[in-house]
């Protein structure tokens, strides 16, 4: 018994050292993407950088102009919002509407001068603010709410030599039964918001009011 044991424990460590050598392995072969860091109101070239599978977006950029918290109340009545309960009555979605909102104004600008067939715009509606382990998502119902001319759409594509300004409504709900999340926790956060992750991961440091 004592010899199978041991066969058994020499095993063991056979097996948890192949695992660990193909860990390094894969870890020291993995191409991490370059990381640059931008403030709010730096207009931010997307370029050749995506942030989701085939977008194109070159010729495009996005500029930051501000980051505030309010509750969904002040959201509805500074968007002039209407029928909040019975706009997406139908939609899949059945989640309640968060309690406060991070409401995040965005510049995207299209700086070709013609209409290039192939792009995609950006894929702003995808955006998460992030810091650490807290990650706040848009609602897609305010947001099409209070971006009409975009809609459900993830991307935002926009006519050429033109810039449009949108709201990224990112909500949470200190009173979440689930995940909640205290306001406290998000004005006391370092949050930020990346336009692009690979190749180079373009990250913009965003300061909430």
């Amino acid at each position: 018994m004592k010899i199978y044991k041991r066969l058994l424990i020499i095993g063991v460590l056979i097996l948890v050292t192949g695992i660990g050598i193909r860990i390094w392995y894969v870890n020291k072969n993995t191409v991490y993407p370059e990381v640059e860091f931008y403030n709010m109101q730096e207009c931010i070239p997307v370029e050749n950088d995506i942030f989701w599978n085939d977008e194109n977006a070159k010729g495009y950029s996005i500029k930051v102009n501000s980051a505030k918290i309010m509750s969904l109340d002040e959201f509805v009545s500074e968007h002039g919002l209407e029928n909040l309960e019975n706009a997406f009555a139908e939609e899949a979605i059945s989640s309640e509407y968060p309690e406060m909102i991070v409401d995040v104004k965005i510049t995207i600008k299209n700086s070709n001068l013609i209409d290039m067939a192939d792009l995609t715009g950006a894929f702003v509606a995808e955006y998460r603010l992030i810091d650490k382990d807290c990650r706040l998502s848009r609602d897609p119902r305010l947001f099409a709410m209070c971006n009409p001319t975009v809609g459900t759409a993830s991307n935002v594509l926009i006519r050429p030599d033109s810039e449009m300004e949108i709201d990224i409504p990112f909500g949470f709900s200190p009173n979440d039964k689930v995940w909640p999340i205290p306001e406290k926790r998000i004005r006391d956060g370092k949050f930020s918001l990346a336009v692009s992750l690979y190749p180079v991961r373009k990250v913009i440091n965003i300061d909430i009011d």
